[in-house]
C-alpha cells in the first residue's frame, strides 16, 4: 500500500484452474464423452487452482494487505497429472474411459500450423502443449513450499476432490 492506503499492484500467480478441464477437451479430457487423451506417457506434472483456491485467495489478501500486495502472490490447489486424473474419473463414473494417446510434440506442430493458417484454437494446443511437454517441469507454477497458500488459507485439495468438483 501506498502513503494513502491504496494498492499500488497485485499479482497472481495461478495455475490451470480446474473448470478448464471440463470446458476444453484440448486439455485431455471430454467428460461427457468418457474419453481421455493422454499425451506422452500421461505422468507429467502440473499444478492447478480450483474456484475454491481462487476465491480463498482474494479473501486472503483482503485479510492480510501488508503481507500480500505490491508483490508477486503465488498459489496452487493441486499438483496432479493426466493418469492419476484418469484414473479418479474412471473411479468417480465407476466406467472405464475411451483412452488415445497423443505426444506434445505433435499437440505443439497442429498449434503452430493453425497460427500460420490463421486458424483458432492455436493458443490452447500451444499452452496445453507446453504444459504437458514431458520432462520440462513447465507445468509446475509454484512449489507447495514456495506458495503463498498458508499465508492466504489456501488449503491443496486431492485429485478425488478436483474430479468430484468437475462432475458435479
Amino acid at each position: 500500500m501506498n502513503g494513502l492506503g491504496v494498492v499500488e499492484k497485485l499479482t497472481f500467480a495461478l495455475a490451470l484452474a480446474s473448470k478448464a478441464l471440463k470446458r476444453f477437451p484440448t486439455f485431455g479430457f471430454d467428460v461427457e464423452k468418457r474419453e481421455a487423451i493422454i499425451y506422452d506417457d500421461g505422468t507429467e506434472l502440473f499444478t492447478g487452482t480450483t474456484l475454491k483456491g481462487i476465491a480463498q485467495s482474494v479473501v486472503g489478501i483482503l485479510q492480510n494487505p501488508e503481507r500480500s500486495v505490491n508483490r508477486h502472490v503465488c498459489v496452487r490447489s493441486i499438483e496432479t497429472c493426466q493418469k492419476d486424473i484418469l484414473k479418479e474419473f474412471e473411479k468417480a463414473t465407476g466406467q472405464e474411459w475411451t483412452i488415445r494417446t497423443d505426444t506434445s510434440e505433435a499437440l505443439l506442430a497442429r498449434g503452430r500450423e493453425k497460427r500460420a493458417k490463421g486458424e483458432k484454437g492455436w493458443i490452447l494446443d500451444l499452452l496445453v502443449g507446453q504444459l504437458l511437454e514431458y520432462g520440462t517441469g513447465r507445468g509446475i507454477v509454484v512449489s507447495h513450499a514456495d506458495s503463498d497458500n498458508e499465508l492466504l488459507g489456501v488449503e491443496e485439495e486431492s485429485v478425488a476432490d478436483l474430479v468430484k468438483g468437475i462432475l458435479g
